[in-house]
């Protein structure tokens, strides 16, 4: 998605008409996940909860998208200012993404639980948070069996900005 909205509308557009053809729900699954992320971008939050909660439903029963989806889902409630609701969808999203070692999710959700405690004013439990995302940063670069890839992830942007080295 990026920063390049107009072209993500469009390519999110043609994907939901191919899908619809093609009636996979794998397909479906991806496209409602993509669709959340571009809402959330976007400031649709309505149309992405609504989208998230659709998601959410669906995925029930297959592992890797249920996983998903409380992280989302709390991403989305997180962003609606609903912080109690929010932090229980994540917290279940972060002890997933340790139970079945999914780095980059622990990454993601923890990086969104320490925003939930800097938006409840409470900068202790955001230290903690941050940390965890360090500490999962590192088991994911760690599972990068290549290093000038190790390299390239570890000089990205994101990266940086993540450790404050950025601006």
């Amino acid at each position: 998605l990026q920063e390049r909205l107009d072209s993500a509308r469009n390519y999110l557009h043609k994907a939901k008409t191919t899908i619809n053809l093609l009636n996979n729900p794998f397909d479906r699954l991806n496209y409602l996940y993509y669709e959340v992320l571009y809402f959330l971008k976007t400031g649709e939050l309505e149309k992405a909860r609504t989208t998230a909660e659709i998601w959410e439903t669906d995925t029930r029963g297959i592992v890797k998208y249920e996983n998903l989806a409380y992280w989302l889902s709390g991403k989305v409630l997180l962003q609606l200012g609903k912080l109690a609701a929010a932090e229980k969808k994540l917290l279940a999203a972060w002890q997933r993404s340790r139970q079945y070692r999914l780095p980059y999710l622990t990454f993601q959700v923890s990086r969104d639980l320490e925003a939930l405690a800097r938006a409840a004013d409470d900068p202790r439990r955001a230290e903690r948070y941050h940390r965890q995302a360090r500490e999962a940063f590192g088991q994911l670069i760690a599972g990068v069996n290549d290093e000038i890839l190790q390299r390239q992830i570890e000089e990205s942007r994101e990266y940086e900005g993540f450790l404050g080295l950025e601006g």
